[in-house]
């Protein structure tokens, strides 16, 4: 009897490492978590928020506001990227832009069997009751170009990785454009072939 449980414990004890290896191969991470990617890239998603608009600056130095199409909103994440390897990553290790040659690996989220890239949702630049920001109304942009004269509360803007050495990091806010209604609980958020859940 004793030698049957003291069998079954050293079973237990040499499995259970197996087990714990194979539960975290393709688990996806919560928001807050770093991880690094089969080719040495470190990636951490360290915080996300809804905005209701983007405040901007016109040429003439008037503010307006950028609104999300009816029936969206924005969502912003911060996001930190490092080349933890020994050498230089390829060129296109994660674009942001819509002008992008290679868009492949743009981060993007997971939602009701739809992808939703980052920076590259057209909506309409803005409304305002002067003529100066009118000169821009009906023209349409991508979130990524909302940065590009936005408050301080969302700068630095994150624009991409690419052919980087080892040790450089870029951080910064990126947006997507989302449906209003969207359920977290039921998005991923996909990043050079790493997933996070919102929590």
């Amino acid at each position: 009897m004793r030698y049957s449980t003291l069998f079954l414990m050293l079973i237990l004890v040499f499995t259970s490492g197996c087990i714990t290896e194979n539960l975290s191969i393709g688990t996806s991470l919560s928001i807050g978590d770093t991880s690094t990617t089969e080719d040495d890239i470190e990636i951490t998603v360290t915080e996300y928020k809804f905005v209701d608009y983007f405040e901007q600056k016109s040429i003439y130095n008037k503010v307006s506001k950028s609104y999300p199409p009816e029936g969206a909103k924005f969502l912003i994440l911060y996001l930190k990227v490092t080349n933890v390897g020994a050498v230089e990553t390829p060129s296109n290790t994660i674009s942001v832009s819509m002008l992008s040659f290679d868009s492949s690996d743009t981060p993007k989220l997971l939602y009701a069997g739809n992808e939703i890239k980052a920076n590259s949702n057209n909506i309409k630049y803005g409304v305002s009751d002067s003529y100066s920001d009118k000169i821009f109304y009906g023209l349409y942009m991508n979130t990524n170009d909302l940065f590009l004269t936005s408050d301080d509360n969302y700068n630095p803007k994150f624009k991409g990785y690419g052919k980087e050495y080892p040790n450089v990091t870029k951080e910064g806010w990126m947006a997507f454009s989302v449906p209003a209604n969207i359920d977290l609980s039921e998005t991923k958020l996909e990043i050079h072939g790493l997933k996070w859940i919102f929590n």
